[in-house]
Order: structure tokens, then sequence, then C-alpha cells
């Protein structure tokens, strides 16, 4: 969206200047102003469709409801232990169709705050929240020996994901190895 902006502002100088001083044809001078009028009605139409404001966050964390703004980052730290309480205590990440309208009726949070709180807390959307319990509790099997007797598969299933492609994508994306290659990391220090 800066991007945009910085498109944008850079595209309203040859406007707000003679284009004639860039471009040697006068033609060319002319055909680029036309352009960079339509690109900035297209682009000021897609901000107008597509705009970021105030409305989107939600007005239980806009500043003038606290006393300091450091209060806001505490709200959303214990918000996001409420969360993770719900999550662990519940095992709500094992359910394979986990939907983020069961985690605000479990914790009595609303969708927007979820949102805005695992946004601040860095993940990418409430999949990528859902995972990360799946990883750990797919960690702990694997730490504890469980891929002797039980397949890969059988693992990352009974941690709550839905196929290997997410598994072994979540898992590298944390770990920079695959599961198998972490299985054969921790024999080698055990041993």
């Amino acid at each position: 969206y800066l991007g945009l902006r910085v498109f944008l502002t850079l595209m309203i100088i040859p406007l707000k200047t003679n284009a004639s001083i860039f471009f040697t044809s006068q033609s060319l001078a002319e055909t680029l102003m036309v352009f960079s009028v339509g690109l900035m009605t297209l682009t000021t139409a897609f901000m107008i469709a597509y705009p970021i404001t105030l409305s989107k966050i939600p007005k239980r964390f806009y500043l003038e409801n606290y006393r300091d703004p450091s209060e806001v980052e505490d709200d959303i730290e214990q918000l996001y232990n409420q969360l993770n309480v719900c999550m662990i205590q519940d095992k709500l990440y094992l359910d394979r169709g986990m939907k983020i309208n069961t985690l605000c009726q479990r914790s009595k949070i609303k969708l927007s705050e979820i949102r805005v709180i695992l946004n601040q807390k860095g993940f990418d959307n409430f999949n990528d929240y859902c995972n990360h319990f799946r990883l750990i509790a797919a960690e702990e099997q694997i730490k504890n020996g469980v891929l002797e007797r039980l397949s890969m598969e059988q693992i990352y299933e009974s941690a709550g994901f839905n196929s290997h492609q997410t598994f072994a994508r979540s898992f590298r994306k944390k770990h920079g190895l695959t599961a198998s290659d972490y299985w054969h990391k921790i024999k080698a220090r055990n041993s």
C-alpha cells in the first residue's frame, strides 16, 4: 500500500513540472502525461475500493481508551495469552476443520480483535496460528521417539495437520530442516 502511495507521488512529478524537460519528443511527454493521469485514476480507485482506515482497527484498541499507549500492548498480550489457553486446554488445534469463529466463541474475544492480536504476534493468518500449536504437538511426539513406531503421516495427522505439504512447509519454516532430518538430529544428540 505504501508502494502505491510512493508510485502515485512519483507519477505526479511529471504533471507538476513541464514533462517536456525530461523528454526530447513532445509527443512522448504528452503520452507520459496521459499515462500518468490514467494510472493515477486507477490507483486512486483502488485506494478508495480498498481503504486502510481506523474503522478496520477494533474500537477496543483505540488509544483514546487507554491512559498510556503501552497499555494497548499489555491488553493485546493478555488477550493473546487467553487465546493460547483456549487453544491448549481445549486442544482446539487438533480439530482439522478448526475455524476462527470457534475460537471466538470459546475465548469470548471478537473476531476482529483476534485478527489484530494474531497479526501483532507475527502470525500470517489464523491457520498459521493453529499450525503453530500443531507443530509443537508434532515436535513433542518426534522428541519422545514416537517415530520409531509410527509413520510421519500418523504423527502429523494426530497433531491436526490436514496434509503433508502443510506440515512439511510449516516445519521447514520453523526449523530450517525437514521433520526427518530433525528426528535424525535428535537421535544423534541423544546417542
